[in-house]
């Protein structure tokens, strides 16, 4: 149902965030990728690459607004690609913006709980590199958890 991965740009590779040993080449711009498909419709891919740990942290204010039925616009960190939640009764409506748009419908609670998951595993993975700014982090780490414990449908490893 939904298919999510985040992906650190390495030269001019794209490596899994998971897979990946070392130090970013820079704290500040951590290039890379998230992919992102949800009821077999591509909405995210590695085309769309950015500052992936902005992206992550952007996606967590979105989620927290969500949760309190809020709509959530933004555009990516670097890219003229607008994402927007839309909150409708017990759903959400992701709308992803670059050359063409595209949208799906989901329950809100499945989209925040893999979502804030996920987010929680990047996130944690990503203060474990060498020269990561931890605690630029650390509130939206916070906030997932708050999430966590609202929505806990999924736990990933």
């Amino acid at each position: 149902m939904i298919e999510i991965s985040t992906f650190l740009k390495v030269g001019n590779d794209f490596l899994n965030i998971y897979d990946f040993e070392g130090e970013l080449d820079d704290d500040f711009y951590v290039e890379g990728a998230l992919e992102l498909s949800i009821n077999n419709i591509t909405l995210i891919d590695k085309s769309m690459w950015d500052c992936i740990d902005q992206l992550w942290c952007y996606f967590v204010e979105g989620l927290m607004l969500i949760s309190k039925n809020e709509e959530f616009r933004t555009n990516f960190p670097d890219q003229p690609i607008e994402v927007t939640f839309t909150p409708v009764k017990k759903h959400v409506l992701i709308s992803v913006k670059a050359n063409v748009q595209k949208k799906v419908f989901i329950e809100r609670d499945i989209f925040i709980a893999y979502m804030a998951s996920h987010a929680k595993k990047f996130l944690s993975k990503l203060i474990t590199i060498g020269n990561a700014n931890v605690n630029a982090y650390m509130p939206y780490i916070h906030d997932v958890d708050i999430l966590l414990e609202k929505y806990p449908l999924i736990k990933f490893d």
